[in-house]
């Protein structure tokens, strides 16, 4: 399974992928993870393990995947402009 999602990873050009199991992962399965490469995130200037397997029991655990820290972009208010003289229009109008 782990082989068949390295091949989709490099196939689709992924950055990362999450690879979450009830058991334990084989050596087989480390091993086809590890030599899956790394992913270089520019922004924070570090290395991402490409393909990375978690346990349930880990998660449950509190292991977290490492993945780069996320940036949520951020709004400015928007300018208010003033109704034209002589307009009479409220917002129960606008909503027709």
């Amino acid at each position: 399974m782990v082989r068949d999602l390295k091949g989709t990873v490099e196939r689709e050009a992924a950055s990362i992928w999450l690879f979450v199991t009830l058991e334990e992962a084989t050596k087989e399965m480390t091993l086809e993870a590890a030599t899956a490469g790394l992913y270089h995130s520019e922004l924070w200037n570090r290395d991402y393990p490409k393909l990375q397997l978690l346990t349930i029991r880990q998660l449950l655990a509190g292991v977290k995947p490492e993945l780069p820290p996320s940036v949520q972009p951020t709004y400015s208010q928007a300018k208010r402009y003033p109704h034209p003289a002589g307009s009479s229009r409220d917002s129960s109008e606008i909503a027709r």
